[in-house]
């Protein structure tokens, strides 16, 4: 019982340092991209970039390598280069006309626009 007693209090202190997610993701503005896309040219945004790819490198070889809990490694190798991904995406300038198509595309993406050319 004093173990348990033990770890609600332990749980208890870490739950009240963690901020609950955001219901709706914040509206990303060219400005945003822009501004990330000129610290990541910086000195200190460079070694970030080199960073992520190694540690990307790093699970990729990690997950090939592992014969135990292969298949979480290999989780956590995709879940790494997912985060790599999304902040080169959020990097990127679209021009209005980019944005427009992106939103005609539909909500599968690409997958609409190739359902829409087949036969």
């Amino acid at each position: 019982m004093r173990g348990f007693l033990a770890w609600l209090k332990i749980f208890r202190a870490f739950s009240g340092n963690m901020r609950p997610p955001p219901r709706f993701a914040p509206e990303w503005e060219q400005s945003d991209a822009a501004s990330l896309r000129a610290y990541l040219q910086t000195s200190t945004g460079a070694k970030l970039v080199d960073i992520l790819r190694f540690n990307e490198a790093a699970n990729n070889a990690g997950a090939v390598i592992r014969h135990d809990r292969h298949e979480y490694a290999c989780g956590f190798a995709a879940g790494y280069r997912a985060l790599a991904a999304q902040i080169g995406t959020l990097s990127e300038v679209r021009s209005p006309q980019e944005t427009e198509q992106k939103e005609q595309l539909g909500p599968r993406g690409a997958a609409d626009l190739v359902d829409s050319l087949a036969p």
